[in-house]
């Protein structure tokens, strides 16, 4: 974005800024202009005549064996303020050969790996070991249980065994010889042609087959088609006596209802209709006015006005004045050439609540490439 008027940020800081680095000085500059020299790292002023960098100080070379130059004062050496190089005397602490031998040999049996002078031979702990001052022997062995009783576990022989427990199958249920009969016996059973219903000799195991002998305890499915399809009974000593087939048809709070007439009841429940106090349906109307007719449209949004866009073409001059009709909303200003949205000062004429409409634009110099003023305007 250019800029083509001064910015005056009222002593404000720039926070995080980067001065343009560019490989060469820039052209046309300006007194008191800077840039930041990509190729030697140096920042530049214009002073009005040449460009300076700012802030170079002499650096020393570095001294080699072939050329003069800054050496680096290390341990034991020091300046003093006349610029004299002096070494620190080291006489009692010398490294001689000697000493330096010892330091290693100290070192080296120091990271070996040696035993403390009242160490023992390893010996291995022994479980059957019943000397107690023997290096074997291992004090507070726990007691190992032996019987069932001494971890309060059911002993083997009382599992599935009259006045014991019942065990497990691998489904985890108690097997079918470890139930009361009455929980596992369920028999199929199908109705004896011509006997009576009921009777003890109501019932056959098998489809045409000879009446069953009825059992106590047992539960009776009917597997013949009709009336008693699929009803239980069992056998109470004299009758075959049902098991909750005592629930009847009806239409009172005693009965149950029907299914198929619940059948229907839903489905017309689930059917689309209109109550009986429906109306016809009416379009809403934009246009009607008549807040009693169904068509009329309550809480209608305001429609915002035309919006009107202007473009002006402002060349080689620091100020325009434009006028359009509406009211002005914005006003945006581009340079026609390289595309970029500059920067200029903007007045406002008319500036009021109901009336914009004049606006006038100043550069501080004329711009280089002709602008285009784009201006942007609603209707009252």
């Amino acid at each position: 974005m250019k800029f083509l008027t001064n910015l005056d940020l009222s002593q404000n800081e720039i926070q995080n800024a980067v001065i343009q680095p560019l490989a060469a000085a820039p052209a046309n500059p300006k007194l008191g202009q800077i840039y930041y020299n990509s190729s030697d790292s140096l920042l530049y002023q214009y002073d009005g005549a040449q460009w300076k960098p700012v802030g170079k100080g002499y650096e020393l070379p570095t001294a080699t064996k072939t050329a003069l130059g800054g050496i680096k004062v290390g341990d034991r050496l020091s300046v003093a303020a006349d610029g004299t190089l002096s070494a620190d005397k080291q006489t009692d602490n010398n490294l001689t050969a000697t000493l330096k031998a010892n330091y290693d040999a100290a070192y080296q049996h120091s990271q070996a790996s040696h035993a403390p002078a009242d160490a023992e031979k390893n010996v291995q702990s022994d479980w059957n070991v019943t000397d107690s001052t023997s290096d074997a022997f291992i004090k507070n062995k726990p007691a190992i249980p032996s019987q069932a009783s001494d971890v309060g576990a059911i002993p083997a022989s009382q599992k599935g065994a009259a006045g014991g427990v019942a065990e497990l199958d691998s489904s985890g249920h108690v097997p079918a010889d470890q139930l009361p009969s009455y929980v596992d016996d369920v028999i199929d059973a199908y109705i004896v042609s011509g006997a009576t219903a009921f009777s003890s000799g109501w019932l056959s195991a098998s489809d045409g087959g000879a009446a069953l002998t009825p059992e106590s305890g047992k539960v009776y499915i009917i597997l013949t088609a009709g009336q008693y399809e699929a009803q239980t009974y069992r056998w109470s000593g004299t009758v075959y006596a049902p098991i909750g087939n005592d629930l009847a048809l009806g239409e009172t709070e005693n009965t149950a209802y029907r299914g198929d007439r619940g059948k229907v009841a839903y489905e017309h429940s689930q059917a689309q209709h209109a109550p009986a106090d429906a109306e016809k349906n009416v379009q809403a109307d934009w246009n009607v006015e008549d807040t009693n007719s169904d068509a009329y449209i309550q809480h209608k949004p305001t429609i915002p006005k035309a919006v009107t866009k202007t473009v002006k073409t402002m060349t080689a001059a620091t100020t325009a004045t434009y006028t359009v009709s509406g009211y002005i909303v914005s006003v945006v200003l581009i340079d026609s050439v390289t595309k970029e949205q500059i920067m200029g000062d903007l007045s406002f004429g008319n500036a009021t609540a109901s009336a914009n409409s004049k606006v006038t634009v100043t550069f501080s110099a004329a711009p280089t490439n002709p602008v285009l003023v784009i201006i942007t305007s609603i209707a009252l």
